[in-house]
């Protein structure tokens, strides 16, 4: 929750602690004082909320608004802020680290903050600040030392301070100014003031600050430049109000019976003409001077269920107005009295749910407010228990890391949504809302055909009726936004059962195609449960806001809460999302987890899970390490197994080997004698070619001298040709290509004739007789076909083709002739027993 109300906000200067280090936390930090008579100050102690939480309006003719650049930001909020003057106006603050800024008029050195002052060694807790016309203003300090010091215009001793004042035995515990006097409250609930004293007001009634009944919250209010000097009120411990000085206009008359035990005074502010005070209920009550409206309170302002948490009045009569402010429990502003240089005007935004006031100051020209958050709704600003530690803000942002976990999430649609085809948006799944969170909130923006009171949307939430959007007084064709709330309870209670929607459709009256452009979204926003994943008491937010932890995904998880299988200190959704690691099945996990783990298979130790690669045959070994393993064959190195080319892309593997067959025939595998690109074996299986002698080779392939389709050798085995030489080559063939003689033409090589005894070589020069007598190279007188020299040879000598008488006759006639023309047989020159033997071994004539 943002501000929440209290029935006793109090506002620093005008209510300062008698005890800042007893009193409720909430007194302690919200205290506002002021001067209120004529030019006059407040003060507001806030916490700063974001860069632009400190805002002014009003006067500005010395730059009082002018916020100085760096003032209010996150890394040194402010404290606490004051403004004063009704023309001669200055602002100042103090701001977390203990130091004190100052803008605005300085024609007396209110804004030259004195060296030493605000250092870390003499830190300011709280400021007050006075102004007048046309007289310059005073700034005052309360140091954490207790001690007060002062600068600026002292025409009255206003700057003062009290010998003894300020001591360790005697501290100060809250400071109030107005332009002729400073007001303190000591730390014993005693007051004493300084300055002008023209109508008392630095006459502390006896009994006033007692230790039976000591002060806690001091106001002043003056302008010496007028006859109305100022007055002085205070809030005593048990609720009841004191007030004393000028009463002209009965400023000093406290209504009786105002501030009962029951109903105590919490807070007090004052103008020159007249006094406020802020009760515990809520309700407001002013007396004194209501010339000018500033005692009228607005009807139902402080009323149950509108209370009041804040108020701070103004008032001079040199420019003759007079008001008060009131900022209600919502953080909206009230305001009644005249509004001299447009005090009324508020900025556009502020005092909104969005943009809530937390406290304000106002001078009687200009006021400085504060927006702040107290979304922990530990009725203290969050800033403040950021810098006092009791909020933690890792990130830095300003808003306590409890309630630093939004959640918004919507959907669009494109056109105009139909009761058919409506806008859906299911959010079951979203985080859970944290416990502080009162509602979620709807807002649905839209652009269309809505400018009709029949023309509207309506939303749905889990099946029942919402709220309508638009309508009466919706826009035509112009973006427009309706929000609305869910409470907490009903939130949750639809999500219980696991499907809590969003539905909203138009009415049949919206014309789709009115407007280009149409379109509808729905978002929700809420506050969710802050998550510490790696439970070490730091929001997640705040570990990666400060660095503790990485959040690569920006996801708002830290990163080591996230599944990190290979330790590399990166999400695996992430690492795979931007591929740094490969996750090859798309499983989330990185490949190597998968491989590690056991999920995947790795065969080949290359990183990558074997059902990434390539795989043709099915078996879970990638085709790769099939191949290197020698588990098959790649013969055309095309990074497939050979099984796989054969089966889906159609390489021939004729004689089912497993192997291409143009691979196959490459390696020698296989012989392809014919060179027709297709194994031996497949061109006989298939009639492609003969294998007569069914040797596995081709016919073709095979030598076929004859050219009559049949191999040689198969011819020479089946005794179809002769062979007689053994060259496995058939003798025609031999005699055709002139490495045989065939002298006498019967297709018989000579040699081979002539040794198998088919025809007759008596000289036994390997030429058939009848060659050398065909040759010339014998004679053969008796036309028998044999040489007459081989007749003569073996006895016939008279060529009669046979040995007989005739021949023994012969012999003997020539016996004894020594080299006879013939007759000589054994060739040793002489005829004789020899020759005869010879003869009568040939006898073969019967």
């Amino acid at each position: 929750m943002v501000g929440p109300a209290r029935p006793a906000a109090s506002h620093p200067d005008q209510l300062e602690t008698r005890d800042m280090t007893t009193m409720p936390h909430l007194l302690r930090t919200v205290l506002i004082s002021g001067v209120l008579a004529g030019c006059h100050s407040i003060t507001a102690h806030a916490q700063n909320g974001d860069d632009s939480s400190i805002v002014c309006w009003g006067n500005n003719q010395y730059g009082q608004c002018n916020i100085p650049e760096g003032v209010g930001g996150p890394s040194n909020p402010v404290l606490e802020v004051k403004a004063a003057g009704c023309i001669l106006g200055h602002t100042a603050a103090v701001l977390s680290d203990g130091s004190v800024v100052c803008w605005g008029y300085n024609g007396d050195g209110e804004c030259d903050v004195p060296e030493g002052i605000g250092t870390l060694e003499n830190r300011v807790v709280s400021v007050a600040v006075g102004s007048g016309f046309p007289y310059g203003g005073h700034t005052a300090v309360l140091l954490e030392d207790g001690s007060v010091a002062c600068w600026g215009n002292n025409d009255l001793g206003q700057c003062d301070v009290p010998e003894g004042l300020g001591t360790p035995e005697n501290p100060v515990t809250g400071i109030a100014a107005s332009q002729p006097n400073t007001v303190a409250l000591l730390a014993d609930g005693s007051v004493a003031c300084w300055g002008d004293n023209t109508f008392g007001q630095c006459d502390v009634p006896e009994g006033i600050g007692a230790p039976g009944n000591p002060v806690v919250a001091i106001a002043t209010a003056g302008n010496q430049f007028t006859t109305l000097r100022g007055h002085v009120a205070v809030v005593l411990a048990d609720g009841s109000v004191a007030c004393w000085g000028n009463n002209d206009f009965g400023q000093c008359d406290v209504p009786e019976g105002l501030g009962t035990s029951k109903n105590p005074v919490v807070q007090i502010a004052a103008s020159e003409f007249h006094t406020a005070a802020l009760l515990f209920d809520g309700s407001v009550a002013c007396w004194g001077g209501n010339s000018f409206g500033q005692c009228d309170v607005p009807e139902g302002i402080g009323a149950p269920g509108n209370r009041v948490v804040s108020i701070d009045a103004g008032g001079n009569s040199f420019i003759g107005s007079a008001h008060t402010f009131a900022i209600l429990e919502d953080g909206s502003i009230a305001f009644w009295g005249t509004s001299y240089y447009g005090v009324s005007i508020f900025p556009e935004g502020v005092g909104t749910p969005e943009n809530p006031i937390y406290h304000l100051a106002t001078s009687d020209t200009h006021v400085v407010a504060l927006t702040a958050r107290d979304c922990n709704d530990n009725g203290v600003d969050d800033r403040i228990d950021i810098f006092e530690g009791t909020a933690n803000d890792c990130d830095g942002n300003g808003v306590p890391d409890v309630c630093d976990v939004g959640i918004l999430d919507g959907a669009t649609l494109e056109g105009i949504p139909t009761t058919g085809d409506p806008l859906l948006f299911e959010t079951a799944d979203l985080a859970a809302i944290d416990p502080l969170a009162d509602s979620v909130t709807v807002t649905v923006q839209a652009t269309g055909d809505f400018d009709a009171v029949n023309e509207f949307l309506t939303v749905r939430f889990d099946d029942e009726f919402l709220s309508f959007a638009f309508g009466a007084g919706g826009l035509d064709c112009i973006e427009q936004v309706a929000s609305f709330e869910i409470p907490r309870t009903t939130w949750e209670a639809a999500g219980k059962d696991g499907s809590r929607s969003i539905e909203i459709y138009a009415s049949p009256t919206v014309d789709p195609a009115a407007c280009t452009g149409s379109r509808v979204a729905v978002s929700v926003a809420y506050l969710g449960i802050p998550v510490d994943c790696n439970d070490n008491d730091i929001w997640d937010g705040c570990d990666i806001g400060s660095g503790l932890s990485t959040d690569f995904d920006g996801d708002g998880t830290p990163d080591e809460c996230q599944p990190d299988c290979d330790g590399d200190g990166q999400p695996d959704a992430w690492a795979v999302s931007t591929g740094l690691v490969p996750d090859c099945n798309a499983n989330g996990t990185p490949d190597s987890c998968d491989i590690a783990a056991g999920v995947s298979n790795d065969v080949d130790t290359n990183g990558v899970p074997d059902e990434c690669k390539p795989d043709c045959n099915g078996n879970g070994l990638p085709d790769a390490y099939e191949i290197a393993t020698g588990l098959e064959q790649d013969c055309n190195v095309n990074g497939r197994p050979d099984s796989c080319d054969i089966d889906e892309l159609g390489e021939a593997d004729c004689d089912d080997d497993g192997t291409i067959d143009l691979c196959a025939i490459a390696d020698g595998i296989v012989p392809d004698c014919n060179e027709n690109e297709i194994p031996d074996s497949c061109d006989i299986a298939n009639g492609v070619s003969n294998d007569i002698d069914a040797d596995g080779v081709p016919d073709e392939c095979q030598s076929d001298c004859n050219g009559n389709g049949q191999p040689d050798e198969w011819e020479i085995a089946n005794g179809l040709v002769a062979d007689c030489n053994g060259n496995v080559v058939p003798d025609p063939c031999d005699i055709a290509a002139g490495s045989e003689d065939d002298c006498d033409g019967d297709d018989l090589i000579d040699s081979c004739a002539v040794s198998d005894g088919v025809v007759g070589d008596c000289d036994s020069n390997g030429i058939p007789d009848s060659c050398d007598i065909d040759a010339g190279d014998a004679e053969d007188d008796n036309a028998n076909d044999v040489p007459d020299s081989c007749e003569n040879a073996r006895g016939d000598f008279d060529l009669d083709g046979c040995v007989g008488p005739a021949d023994l006759g012969f012999l003997l006639a020539l016996w004894g002739t020594p080299d006879p023309p013939v007759g000589d047989l054994d060739g040793d020159g002489v005829v004789r027993a020899g020759d005869l033997g010879i003869l009568l071994s040939n006898w073969d004539c019967n």
